[in-house]
């Protein structure tokens, strides 16, 4: 059963009874014959389902793609927010998986390998969790491409700051402290290398 049909933007929701609502143009509602307070046959759902709801969502997952990777677990909320029922969204996650692209371990292992230079493990992982990377493939990630020296990580990014332990004071440390605190690394880390940068 439609319960209602209501505008929101350019587009009409549907609500039905049992909790499903998606969005449709006016047209699309004019064109299916869809009122509020008549039924909605499973056949005639099905029929919304293969000719509007499955090519539309997998456009748009293709199109999401296009700009930028997502984690599944995050381009299913996109979709789900864009006014697609459950099996639209479902369909287009398989569809864009099936033609791998949509692969977690593939952007995870990116992510890895453009932000190891200046990020430390940890703030990686958090960085990833964050996109909706699962916790347990981050870390098979992180040990499979992982290879950067939190060390020498410190000692670029110092370089790269300008910093000079024969001219620094302690606000200045602190302020580098902070900084690459925020990065993730270590505070015993971050300590031995401003004090190995004082003995050099």
């Amino acid at each position: 059963m439609i319960e209602s049909i209501e505008p929101e933007g350019k587009r009409q929701r549907v609500c039905l009874d049992d909790g499903t609502d998606f969005l449709l143009y006016q047209a699309e509602v004019s064109r299916y014959a869809l009122k509020a307070g008549e039924e909605l046959s499973e056949d005639q759902y099905h029929i919304l389902l293969s000719e509007i709801f499955f090519p539309r969502a997998a456009k748009r997952a293709m199109r999401l793609l296009e700009v930028r990777d997502y984690a599944e677990k995050r381009l299913r909320q996109k979709l789900e927010t864009s006014g697609y029922p459950q099996e639209a969204v479902d369909y287009a996650i398989e569809y864009v998986s099936r033609f791998h692209y949509l692969d977690d371990r593939r952007m995870a292992a990116a992510y890895v390998h453009a932000h190891q230079e200046n990020k430390s493990r940890r703030r990686i992982a958090l960085d990833l969790t964050r996109r909706g990377i699962d916790r347990d493939l981050i870390e098979q990630t992180l040990d499979a491409e992982y290879t950067a020296s939190e060390e020498d990580q410190i000692r670029s990014l110092l370089h790269k700051k300008g910093y000079d332990p024969t001219v620094s004071d302690p606000r200045e440390r602190g302020k580098l402290y902070r900084f690459l605190a925020c990065r993730g690394f270590s505070a015993a880390s971050i300590m031995k290398a401003l004090q190995k940068s004082d003995e050099s």
